[in-house]
């Protein structure tokens, strides 16, 4: 027997008697919902002596360490995808239930902890689906379950074949920014090679454009190898034109029904990374009836910068690509700004905007730089002008006429009375209406 199979069969040992363990020790709380073996081999399609044969009980515990003595005892491995859905009728993860029994002294000391542990844990937890192989390795992502009843039911739509995720299936162009303060608004130093005999860099090269703005594609439901009902999604991206890099991720797309947004987790293991989107719930009309674009919020790790910090983002998704020299590629970067509906603008960052409108022949912006030649000629009761600074972090932390406990309390003085939104919300009607900007401006 290979290394591998014997580290199969013994973390099947190990699992299943976790599971022997949790069910025994439950059943002895009082109160605790009670699952039999009946119902358990009903749910999981076994009879109840093939499920026996598959569950290792306290009592046997320390009789059964390898294959042989599993068989022995007229037992049988217990599969990894079988024991994920045992622990989902259970309403837990795999992974709980192999947590309580890794402290399983601790819990039996304590039952009554052990409980509430069990009833905070189920309150909480996420049901693992398996979302296949990411890089060589399987990955688990999860789905929230709620507190659905028969009389209150889920207000999460999972289930692919709903009628709500015919909208969404297909592929979309995502465009975001580049998370490291070196590169984020700036223009690529090197230009790098559109073209690619590899059919996938193909077509990541020719949508990438040069001003580190990513553009990813994010395939919908497109996974039929999977044995279940979710709407499994994949997204990649080119995050490194010169070096051909692509990122892979792939999760599970989860519909609210009483929420205007969808909800798309997404992991990559070999980046060590989880990141979440929330995308807008368009309306769709008979006229329409596929979703062909939409803007929401990314919750990710930074780019490049060592420490990989947290961090969010906007993400605007289309059916089809944007041009990058199009006006509409124009609209599309000023909304990924996280900006509100205040517009702060310098009077340097003003002169740059008249500057691009002289460069251009268009007789609509001359008609913009005709009546607005300056931020002076924007006054009005609605309009406000002030100073402003903009101070570096890195300056305060220079101060060295103040103590360093100074220098802290200075900082935070400062961002307290600083102008800057508390949050960021997106709208879509907005891409809505710069993404049909094109006809009016070039034409």
């Amino acid at each position: 027997m290979s290394v591998s199979n014997d580290i199969n069969i013994s973390y099947s040992i190990y699992i299943s008697k976790a599971i022997g363990w949790y069910l025994d020790t439950t059943n002895k709380i009082s109160g605790h919902k009670k699952f039999t073996q009946d119902e358990i081999a009903r749910k999981m399609g076994l009879t109840v002596s093939a499920l026996s044969r598959k569950i290792i009980r306290p009592k046997d515990a320390n009789q059964i360490n390898d294959k042989n003595s599993l068989k022995d005892r007229n037992k049988r491995k217990l599969e990894i995808n079988e024991a994920k859905k045992l622990c989902n009728i259970l309403g837990l993860s795999l992974n709980d239930v192999v947590y309580f029994y890794d402290h399983k002294d601790y819990f039996e000391s304590d039952i009554e902890f052990f409980d509430k542990m069990i009833l905070l844990t189920k309150s909480l937890t996420i049901s693992p689906v398996q979302t296949g192989k990411t890089d060589d390795f399987l990955s688990e992502l999860y789905v929230e379950k709620s507190d659905a009843t028969e009389d209150m039911p889920s207000n999460f739509i999972t289930d692919i074949n709903h009628p709500d995720f015919k909208p969404w299936l297909g592929n979309f162009f995502c465009y975001f920014s580049s998370t490291s303060s070196d590169e984020a608004g700036k223009t690529r130093k090197k230009r790098f090679e559109r073209q690619s005999d590899d059919p996938e860099l193909d077509e990541l090269l020719k949508v990438t454009p040069n001003d580190y703005i990513f553009c990813g594609i994010l395939s919908i439901g497109n996974k039929p190898k999977f044995n279940d009902n979710y709407c499994h999604v994949e997204f990649k991206f080119l995050a490194d034109p010169q070096e051909l890099h692509i990122k892979r991720y792939q999760g599970i797309l989860t519909i609210s029904r009483i929420r205007n947004v969808i909800f798309c987790e997404l992991g990559n293991n070999n980046e060590g990374e989880i990141s979440y989107l929330i995308i807008e719930k368009k309306e769709i009309g008979s006229m329409h009836p596929h979703v062909e674009y939409s803007m929401g919020m990314v919750l990710t790790v930074s780019s490049i910068d060592g420490h990989r910090r947290p961090c969010c983002e906007r993400i605007i998704i289309s059916r089809t690509p944007i041009d990058i020299y199009s006006e509409n590629y124009k609209a599309l970067k000023a909304n990924l700004y996280m900006n509100d509906n205040m517009i702060r603008i310098t009077e340097w960052g003003y002169n740059e905007l008249i500057k691009e409108i002289e460069r251009s022949s268009n007789p609509v912006l001359a008609e913009i730089a005709e009546k607005y030649p300056n931020l002076e000629s924007l006054k009005s009761g609605a309009v406000s002008f002030d100073k402003c600074a903009f101070i570096p972090e890195t300056y305060i932390d220079s101060l060295a006429n103040l103590t360093p406990v100074a220098r802290k309390k200075f900082e935070i003085m400062l961002r307290l009375h600083s102008i800057a939104p508390w949050y960021s919300k997106t709208k879509s009607t907005k891409i809505s209406d710069l993404l049909g900007i094109k006809q009016k401006v070039e034409h």
